[in-house]
């Protein structure tokens, strides 16, 4: 890992540690986790009685969307991290439940990284916010994408 990569990956691990209060679930290797990577990093969030929307982040899902296993490609994470695995439904808070019931990808999308720039902005360098904006709304659509693939729909 060069310089620069790592310092993006320092970076967003602070923003990650500071903004994510699920993230703490993300701190030991797991079994059965919602999400899994080659490290063996998993949610634990499930184990532990919390959810958290898979959208958005937001505290307490209401719904939970069947969905086959599905691998995720977040190239972002540096070319040598693994892709996540989702195993399982996927979880949605009651405003993005909407949204996906209502079919509004779009608005979907636009929710989630509103809500991003929303809670980072903030704390990102300037000189970093297009990048970083331009960075997660590909990762944002990415994992979307995947979402409505793996979709199990009576």
């Amino acid at each position: 890992m060069n310089r620069q990569e790592r310092e993006w990956h320092e970076y967003l691990g602070r923003m990650i540690e500071r903004h994510s209060p699920q993230m703490k679930f993300f701190t030991e290797p797991i079994t059965g986790g919602r999400f899994d990577g080659a490290s063996g990093m998993g949610m634990k969030a499930k184990e532990a009685g919390a959810t958290f929307c898979d959208f958005c982040e937001a505290p307490n899902t209401v719904k939970e969307y069947p969905a086959r296993a599905i691998v995720i490609p977040i190239p972002n994470d540096g070319p040598d991290a693994p892709p996540m695995l989702s195993r399982g439904g996927w979880g949605a808070c009651a405003a993005c439940a909407e949204l996906i019931d209502l079919g509004a990808r779009d608005r979907l999308l636009k929710r989630v990284f509103d809500l991003f720039v929303g809670r980072f902005d903030a704390d990102t360098p300037p000189e970093l916010r297009e990048e970083v904006r331009g960075q997660q709304r590909r990762n944002f659509q990415r994992m979307q994408a995947a979402f409505w693939k793996a979709r199990i729909v009576d």
